[in-house]
């Protein structure tokens, strides 16, 4: 708590009144700034805010109450300094300093003059009959001081003014409806200073800073009457509050401070921890079975039959083992939730587990551990069993980076288990820093931090090659290697790993452009016994009893021939897979089914995910996965959250603890820019000068055996727009050098850096290299870093849920985490936040949105079809290898009526839901059958294979944000097949460009 105190108090300072600061800079928020100015900027319609009012209204009950209204602030004390020139007159000097016998001089500002007004006692009763209003006015404070040479002539002159204020205060009170003794009070208060007006630019940016008063608030003390909690709905609907905001003392229930600046801490919700540890529990078969305490007696009993206990020990003994140090006690909602997946898949009884849990809570625990035990647990489940998907590549790469060493532990506990890394495209310069072109021997593998052999933990490893195709990372220290971790797209296809992290993006790119990659997929291939690569049956040669491994030379004969078997889809922060996004991803689950069952792999998908709470989750989660509500389980529930008096429960709330701090401010006289960079420079500076001195932040960090750098290192602005990341990283560096104050180091990070780009990136947000980290999505969902406990909005997020994820990156260690949002002046949502703030973050699930997401949307659907089609397509190659060619392709469908049916109707089915109505069907399979026509009829004449055609014409969707291009027919040909399936028989026609 002091530690955020002190931070805390550094912003304040810095956004009130820095008196170190040119007055045009000195106060961002609290600011009160002359009538006549506010008038002025009005007109110019400049998008900044400057009020001259400050509005706060509240609800008492009491009809005896009485009421002192006290205003504070601070003015400006300005040392101005003039010289005296030979013939008497003394002339101003702004900038320039004055140097007198060895001495220098110069002009600027002092410690302000802090004030206060008062109105005394006000009766409520009185108030009703006649409000309350006066002037309060005072005189300019100006003091000379001369400065003297040697032999005491006068050289030059401080002249110390503070300005003269004239501040207008009226308050009035009004019953509220038929409730006796309740009344709503409005104090309104005024900078009604004048100020000179002419010319041009119709005033003096100086003189209007010296007539502002800084630091503004209001104070108001009650007695024989009762303040009604400001953040309450009937508060809500009857106070409009103006530039201020105004909250119950928690100190005093009969004090209420009215301030700009809204100041909330959100409290930590801790996960109850289990009361035996993880290696307790792993000590025998015994002891393990006596704390699965959700298994019946059934499960238990196939368990110990077949033999799969002693694998199951062996996992949970490997994921000790890679946690010691960091997690002693697994917490109980982790245990738990694993317990129910193992159930699931012991009643073979496919569907979705949702975990509902905070961020920080450990939830990537369950799905590592989930994604290992479904090709333990089942022995209809070999190769690539698993895709873990998260939706950022940051994300995708911290993950796969923490899962090394639980996949260390397996492989040593003899579970044979792989593990690929899937991002990027191939012609993407982001994936060449996992190429096996172009890394070569001895070059650092960035993306694994250290090593997971526990007698070293060196820092460093690197690469090393087998062969031009083989990239195995090994330590440089103990010369480990981990040829069961893939690091390439390239490796990751060809030795199909058991569990494969990778972003949705390449996932359903792989799945739906590229035959020789349904290998991950349950497409037939060939296992080299000697290397393990696996070679796709689509190969003519392949085709051939005996072929040869083009790696090592081994002779592959039919008894090689195997097949994947993906059954479980892991998705991290599935609220984020809404709109056309969410749609298109529905789709291609879909598609993961049916080319499943083409390749005869077991029907029955499992999904484990987690989501913040969202309105429609039901409704999301249907769309995503296909299950409706009985097959989906969330946990934990919400009424089995939060622990109770009879101990069930999995979260407390600790009120004696701060999860995030939030301080908000609504920039006055700057742009959001400015805000934004003033904060984060004067906070640079602090936090530079707090790591210099033995203070109460260096300390109290101390103790709790921290540094600075490792608390709040790095300052994040999270920004919602690129271009105004790219800005800032320009403008803050500037802004801090023209203040005054040391350049901080800035950096701006977006989807658009490539994977060297990336790692350089996240490594020195690690090694806390950096100042100041702008970022957009990329770092704003699952990532976990030291240090970044510091974020700045610039603006409101576009939704509840995303703010919440973002904040969900700080405070995620000892220490809190300090959330500043800088609100855009004059958008509305910005000032509904800012109004309501208290009510909204008191209950902020209340407010997260319904996710738009409808895998029936018409428009989704024909963007998907061309790559739904082209994956049922490719599929057949693995029956028929000409199938990848285009001109075969039109041929074979034209005439072979049995498998272009089969294949609509396939295709039908990925869009198909049971609620669908009768006209919605009817019109699905219209469009079915027109994109049928119009890409079996492009293929007639090309001689190249169907992806490199359909690429080339830009008709496929290459991520789930893109959209193709619309292709346009003319010139009419008949085809019998297609004929014969049109109810109507319209005419084909051919691509006309």
């Amino acid at each position: 708590m002091k530690v955020v105190d002190e931070i805390t108090s550094a912003v304040l300072t810095a956004s009130m009144f820095d008196h170190g600061r040119d007055i045009r800079y000195a106060g961002i928020t609290d600011v009160l700034f002359p009538e006549g100015y506010t008038f002025v900027r009005r007109k110019l319609g400049r998008n900044i805010t400057v009020p001259s009012v400050h509005t706060t209204e509240f609800i008492v009950d009491g009809d005896d109450g009485e009421l002192v209204v006290e205003f504070r602030f601070i003015q400006p004390r300005i040392r101005g300094l003039r010289q005296k020139y030979p013939d008497g007159r003394w002339i101003r000097l702004s900038s320039r300093p004055f140097v007198l016998d060895g001495n220098t001089y110069q002009a600027g500002n002092e410690e302000p003059s802090e004030k206060m007004i008062t109105t005394g006692p006000l009766k409520l009763k009185d108030l009703l009959s006649k409000k309350y209003k006066k002037v309060f006015a005072a005189k300019k404070e100006r003091v000379e001081e001369l400065i003297k040479d040697s032999k005491d002539k006068a050289q030059a002159m401080f002249v110390r003014e503070v300005a003269e204020s004239k501040i207008e205060v009226n308050v009035a009170c009004r019953r509220l409806g038929d409730k006796e003794g309740r009344y709503k009070v409005s104090i309104r208060i005024q900078n009604v200073i004048p100020i000179k007006l002419s010319g041009v630019r119709p005033y003096n940016a100086e003189e209007v800073m010296k007539k502002s008063l800084f630091g503004a608030y209001t104070l108001v003390k009650s007695s024989k009457c009762t303040l009604l909690d400001t953040g309450n709905e009937e508060a809500m609907r009857e106070c409009a509050n103006l530039s201020t905001y105004p909250v119950k003392s928690s100190k005093s229930s009969d004090t209420l401070f009215s301030s700009p600046v809204i100041v909330y801490d959100y409290p930590w919700f801790e996960p109850i921890n289990m009361t035996t540890s993880l290696k307790e529990i792993v000590a025998d078969d015994k002891t393990l079975l006596s704390h699965m305490h959700l298994l019946d007696k059934n499960e238990v009993s196939v368990l110990k039959k077949s033999g799969k206990l002693a694998k199951i020990l062996k996992v949970f003994r490997a994921l000790a083992e890679s946690t010691e140090g960091k997690v002693d006690r697994l917490y109980q909602f982790q245990w738990d939730a694993i317990q129910k997946f193992i159930k699931s898949l012991l009643k073979d009884d496919p569907g979705v587990l949702i975990i509902r849990a905070p961020t920080n809570s450990g939830k990537s625990l369950v799905f590592y551990t989930c994604s290992v035990l479904i090709s333990v647990l089942r022995d209809d489940v070999k190769g690539t069993a698993t895709f873990i998907t998260f939706p950022t590549r940051a994300l995708n790469s911290q993950q796969f980076s923490e899962m090394v060493s639980f996949f260390y532990h397996l492989n040593q506990a003899g579970i044979n288990i792989k593990l690929g890394l899937y991002m990027g495209q191939e012609d993407d310069a982001a994936v060449k820093i996992l190429s096996t072109q172009y890394v070569k021997e001895g070059d650092e593998i960035a993306i694994i931090e250290r090593c997971p052999n526990p007698a070293c933990h060196h820092d460093k490893i690197v690469a090393t090659k087998p062969s031009e195709n083989r990239l195995i990372p090994m330590c440089e220290e103990c010369k480990t290697t981990l040829p069961y971790i893939l690091l390439t797209n390239w490796e990751t296809q060809d030795f199909c790993p058991e569990v494969v992290v990778g972003t949705p993006d390449k996932i359903v790119n792989s799945l739906t452009h590229n035959v020789y990659t349904h290998t991950l997929f349950g497409a037939p291939c060939k296992k080299c016994p000697n290397c393990g690569r696996h070679y796709p049956l689509c190969l003519k040669d392949q085709r051939e009893s005996v072929a040869k491994c083009r790696g090592c030379g081994t002779a592959l004969d039919n008894s090689t021939i195997t097949r994947s078997t993906p059954r479980l889809v892991v998705f991290d922060e599935i609220h984020t897979l809404t709109g056309t996004q969410g749609n298109l991803l529905g789709h291609f689950l879909a598609l993961l089914k049916t080319v499943g069952s083409i390749y005869d792999i077991p029907r029955g998908f499992w999904y484990v995910g987690a989501t913040a709470t969202v309105a429609n989750q039901e409704e999301l989660v249907s769309n995503l996965t296909g299950y409706e509500k009985d097959k989906q389980t969330v946990f934990p529930e919400k009424e089995e959250f939060l622990k109770k008096s009879d101990g069930s429960g999995y979260f407390v709330k600790r009120d004696d603890r701060i999860r995030h701090r939030y301080v908000i401010v609504e920039p006055l006289g700057v742009t959001t820019r400015g805000s934004v960079s003033q904060l984060t420079s004067s906070l640079h500076s602090f936090l530079d000068n707090a790591r210099k001195m033995e203070g109460i932040v260096k300390l109290e960090l101390a103790k709790k055996g921290l540094t600075i750098d490792e608390a709040y290192g790095t300052q994040t602005v999270y920004v919602l727009r690129k271009d105004d990341g790219r800005d800032l990283e320009k403008f803050i560096p500037d802004f801090a050098h023209g203040t005054g104050l040391r350049r901080p180091k800035v950096k701006f990070g977006s989807g658009d850096l490539s994977s060297s780009q990336l790692v350089q990136l996240n490594r020195a947000v690690k090694e806390h290299s950096l100042d100041v980290l702008l970022v957009t999505q990329i770092y704003g969902q699952g990532v976990d870093f030291p240090g970044l406990n510091i974020i700045h909005f610039f603006g409101t997020p576009r939704s509840f849920i995303e703010l919440a994820q973002v904040v969900g990156r700080t405070g995620r260690g000892d220490v809190p985490g300090l959330v500043l949002l800088h609100l855009v002046p004059q958008i509305p949502r910005d000032e509904w936040v800012y109004q309501n703030f208290r009510y909204m973050i008191g209950d902020l699930e209340a407010h997260y949105e319904p996710t738009p997401i409808n895998v029936a949307n018409k428009y989704a659907i024909s963007l998907s079809l061309p790559n739904v089609f082209h994956t049922l397509i490719m599929a057949r190659a693995y029956e028929d290898h000409q199938m990848r060619y285009a001109d075969y392709v039109h041929g074979r469908l034209n005439t072979d009526k049995a498998l272009l049916k089969d294949i609509l109707e396939e295709a039908i089915g990925v869009y198909e839901r049971p609620s669908m109505t009768a006209v919605e069907k009817k019109e699905l399979r219209t469009m079915a059958f027109m994109k049928a026509r119009e890409m079996i009829v492009d293929f007639a004449g090309s001689k190249i294979e169907t992806i490199k055609h359909l690429s080339a014409k830009d008709v496929l969707v290459p991520t789930l944000r893109e959209k193709h291009k619309v292709i346009r027919y003319s010139e009419a040909v008949r085809y019998s097949a297609l004929d014969g399936l049109s109810a109507s028989g319209e005419d084909i026609v051919e691509a006309d460009d």
